[in-house]
């Protein structure tokens, strides 16, 4: 317990540290530091097989996609003569297009893992089975907006994408991930592995309101861009509150029935009351049913992608047709 305890500051440490780095060896160290507590806490039940699996696979695709991230900070860094954020946002605008879409590539999908975005979303229904329920509601709360983070700190802050392309692969990604997530989620009978497909979806909204915004700002739409931004990052918040939620509730149905099977588990609402209250709540947010937070911020963003009217390529206006009935469905 105390280990645990220790472990568990330390993240909360760590990724207080990756907000507020401003270079390269701060960010990569509290990074990294992040990644390594994550394994830890998730791996709490060492003596498990099925616990030191799911945290491995973790570990070995968070540090994967780590050598992504330090491949786009380098030449980032090369370009700035510095490893300081400042130098690096003032010279990185010099960037040729090919490096402009080396940092792109490297950085979206090096932090695209730690979303948990498809095709690396296999390791979250892995490692939040066997994770403790806080751990999993800071995984799905807390990290997996990090890697939102890196990729805002990066393409929106460092080097703002200027062209049309990675906006559209960042739009198509989250949409593709959005309908994978809720397609494993309507079939999964373990409540965990259900709320993790939950979160790989969630997150590919996200991701596609950012995707949406990218693509409006190359396009020289600035305020269609802030909208569709403010509506992802909102939805980001609201998946925070009510994943978080959802999975102390699900932790908690496993510890008091000792089953996550929803296809055992009934009539709980009348022996645990107030955990069914709060966790109805938590459903009907994650539904996007009015008047709860869920609806507002899914209802944003696909009101943000039916802006598509106002630009002008009909491939483009194709993609965001595609994106957005993904999102409906």
């Amino acid at each position: 317990m105390k280990v645990f305890s220790i472990s568990y500051l330390a993240l909360i440490g760590s990724i207080v540290l990756v907000l507020i780095a401003g270079d390269v060896f701060t960010f990569l160290i509290a990074w990294e530091a992040m990644t390594l507590l994550c394994y830890l806490l998730v791996n709490t039940d060492y003596e498990s097989n099925e616990s030191r699996r799911a945290s491995f696979l973790m570990l070995a695709m968070s540090e994967a996609a780590t050598l992504a991230v330090v491949l786009a900070f380098l030449i980032l860094a090369n370009a700035a003569g510095s490893f300081n954020f400042f130098n690096i946002r003032i010279a990185a605008s010099h960037l040729s297009a090919g490096f402009r879409w080396a940092v792109f590539l490297f950085s979206f999908w090096g932090f695209a893992v730690k979303v948990g975005l498809v095709p690396f979303n296999s390791w979250l229904p892995r490692a939040h089975p066997v994770a403790p329920a806080n751990i999993s509601a800071i995984l799905s709360g807390v990290i997996l907006n990090l890697g939102v983070y890196g990729i805002l700190r990066v393409n929106l802050d460092l080097l703002p994408v200027q062209s049309i392309g990675p906006g559209l692969i960042v739009l198509i990604t989250g949409a593709v991930s959005a309908l994978v997530g809720i397609l494993y989620a309507t079939i999964e009978n373990d409540l965990k592995k259900l709320l993790a497909h939950s979160s790989i979806e969630n997150m590919g909204i996200v991701i596609a309101g950012i995707g949406a915004g990218f693509v409006f700002l190359a396009s020289g739409k600035p305020a269609l861009a802030s909208i569709a931004l403010i509506a992802a990052l909102y939805h980001m918040i609201n998946h925070s509150v009510y994943k978080s939620l959802l999975f102390l509730g699900a932790g908690t149905v496993d510890t008091n029935a000792g089953s996550r099977d929803l296809d055992r588990l009934g009539g709980l609402l009348k022996r645990m009351p107030w955990t069914g209250l709060f966790v109805l709540i938590g459903a009907l947010s994650i539904s996007a049913m009015p008047p709860f937070n869920g609806f507002v911020s899914e209802w944003l963003t696909l009101q943000s992608l039916l802006r598509s009217v106002e630009l002008t390529s009909p491939g483009v206006k194709i993609a965001f047709v595609a994106a957005g009935a993904g999102l409906a469905l």
